[in-house]
């Protein structure tokens, strides 16, 4: 759990000040569980293309409007990115 938390901290600071691109992939399981993932796109400093996982949770229920709606801002919230999303 440490080296996630660490991970997770070096790509909030990756993402500081930057304005970001969310994609986000639905699916569900052989048994039943839905999923939800988000990555945001990124260059590296050798312009090199990366997708970093910023959100990967299991939705409790379907895959209803609510539900993803619910996680996704969830995950915005947690990289400070409400105001730095493109669109």
């Amino acid at each position: 759990m440490t080296s996630f938390i660490a991970a997770r901290e070096q790509v909030k600071v990756l993402l500081q000040g930057s304005k970001v691109a969310l994609t986000s992939d639905l699916w569900t399981s052989p048994n039943k569980m839905a999923f939800i993932g988000t990555t945001v796109p990124l260059l590296s400093k050798e312009f090199q293309p990366i997708d970093a996982i910023i959100g990967f949770k299991q939705m409790l229920g379907g895959h209803s409007g609510y539900n993803i709606a619910q996680s996704f801002y969830e995950t915005i919230v947690l990289f400070d990115l409400q105001e730095r999303v493109r669109i």
